[in-house]
């Protein structure tokens, strides 16, 4: 999986190794990316001196200390670690990781308290910081607002505006479909990993989406879906 750097109007960046992010499950997993983010660790000195505890290379070395950490077995911890490493392990080469900070990364989302570390993406990553317009709805939307939503999508796309929405049934749906059909630009923000699909029915949609437009998750892959992400 490449990290983008931002460089290039096509998406083309250099490709380099990423720390991953916090991964929020109800597990282990979760504080055992707040280890692999340093915090609370330290490396071994060239010369051995220094207070508190020190990490050594390589994971199996330390693994006593980072399950001590984590107040789980050493088997426990080599299991998360395994669970993490498999489920990045899993995702396709078209997902870019974008770390807050990173040129590409959403500037006014950089900018509003509480934003993620990190970004999971695929498709036009150039997309977020472009001029845009969020669209929200109810799930169980009417005819007739689903009508108003298609017109008022099209009067978007017909400035140049990018329009972004959820992946929700209703409104949501209706809004990237508009989008498309009027040869538009749209960002679906997902409440699932980024190579998982709800509802189902909007799996066609999603892959759509990231084909013409842009994907987005904050969700590393080995994150369980709670209703309360959406």
């Amino acid at each position: 999986m490449p990290k983008l750097d931002g460089t290039g109007p096509d998406g083309s960046g250099r490709r380099s190794g990423r720390r991953l992010g916090e991964c929020q499950s109800d597990g282990p997993e979760k504080d055992l990316f707040k280890l692999g983010k340093g915090q609370g660790l330290q490396r071994r000195s060239s010369h051995g001196k220094g207070k508190g505890k020190r990490l050594r290379s390589g994971l199996k070395n330390n693994i006593p200390y980072l399950s001590s950490k984590l107040n789980i077995s050493e088997k426990e911890f080599y299991n998360c670690y395994l669970k993490v490493k498999d489920s990045f392990a899993k995702l396709t080469d078209d997902v870019i990781l974008v770390k807050k900070g990173d040129g590409i990364y959403s500037k006014l989302l950089a900018d509003t308290q509480g934003t993620p570390p990190f970004l999971f993406l695929k498709g036009n990553v150039h997309l977020l910081n472009e001029k845009s317009v969020c669209v929200v709805g109810s799930r169980n939307a009417t005819i007739d607002s689903m009508k108003k939503t298609e017109k008022i999508v099209k009067s978007l796309i017909k400035r140049n505006l990018v329009v972004n929405a959820v992946l929700a049934k209703g409104i949501d749906t209706v809004t990237h479909k508009s989008a498309l059909q009027n040869g538009g630009r749209t960002i679906a923000v997902i409440g699932t990993p980024i190579n998982q699909y709800y509802p189902k029915e909007n799996k066609e949609l999603q892959l759509a989406i990231e084909e013409k437009g842009l994907v987005v998750s904050q969700f590393p892959p080995c994150n369980p879906v709670y209703r309360w992400n959406f």
